[in-house]
C-alpha cells in the first residue's frame, strides 16, 4: 500500500514538473517576443533621434564623414571644442549635442538591458527544456522541489528583467 502511494506521488510530481517547465518555456517565449518587439521599435526611434541630432553637430564640427558612416559616438566625442567655439552665435548646437549624448547613452543602456534579459531568457529556456526530458526521473532522485524552485526563481528573474527593460524603454531618452 505504501509503495502504491509513493508511486502515485512520484507520478503526480512528474506531471507537475512537466506542466510547470513547459508553461515556463511557453510563457517566457511569448513575453520575450513582445518585449523585444517593443524595444526594437524604441531603438529604431532612438536611432532616428541620434541621426537627426548628429547632422547639424557634425556639420558645425566638420565631422560630416563620421556622421555619414554612422559613427555618432565619434561625432559626439569630437565635436565639443567646435560647438563651444560657436555656442554664442548658435546656442541650439550645444543643445543638440547634449541631446545627442543623452540619446547615445540611452541606446547603450537599453541594448545592455536587452542583452541581459536575452541571456537570462536563454538560460531559463535551456533549463526548462532540458529538464522536460527528465521529468520522469527527477522525482525518483528526490530533487523535484529544488528543480521547481530553481525554475520558478529563473522565471521570476526573467519577468523582472523584462519589466526593467520596458521601464527603461518607456522613459524619455532625452530626460
Amino acid at each position: 500500500m505504501l509503495q502504491g502511494a509513493i508511486a502515485a506521488i512520484r507520478a503526480g510530481t512528474a506531471n507537475t514538473l512537466y506542466y510547470t517547465l513547459s508553461t515556463i518555456a511557453q510563457t517566457l517565449s511569448g513575453a520575450f517576443a513582445l518585449m523585444a518587439a517593443f524595444v526594437v521599435f524604441k531603438l529604431q526611434f532612438t536611432a532616428t533621434q541620434i541621426a537627426d541630432s548628429a547632422r547639424p553637430v557634425a556639420r558645425a564640427a566638420a565631422l560630416v564623414r563620421l556622421r555619414r558612416e554612422s559613427k555618432f559616438q565619434e561625432v559626439y566625442d569630437g565635436s565639443e571644442a567646435a560647438i563651444l567655439a560657436v555656442e554664442n552665435r548658435k546656442p541650439y548646437l550645444a543643445t543638440l549635442r547634449r541631446e545627442l549624448g543623452k540619446s547615445l547613452a540611452f541606446k547603450k543602456k537599453l541594448v545592455r538591458l536587452l542583452w541581459v534579459s536575452s541571456a537570462l531568457t536563454g538560460v531559463t529556456l535551456l533549463y526548462s527544456v532540458f529538464l522536460l526530458s527528465l521529468t520522469d526521473s527527477i522525482p525518483a532522485s528526490g530533487c523535484a522541489g529544488t528543480v521547481l524552485a530553481v525554475a520558478v526563481g529563473l522565471f521570476t528573474t526573467c519577468i523582472i528583467s523584462y519589466a526593467l527593460v520596458l521601464v527603461a524603454a518607456v522613459r524619455d531618452s532625452t530626460g
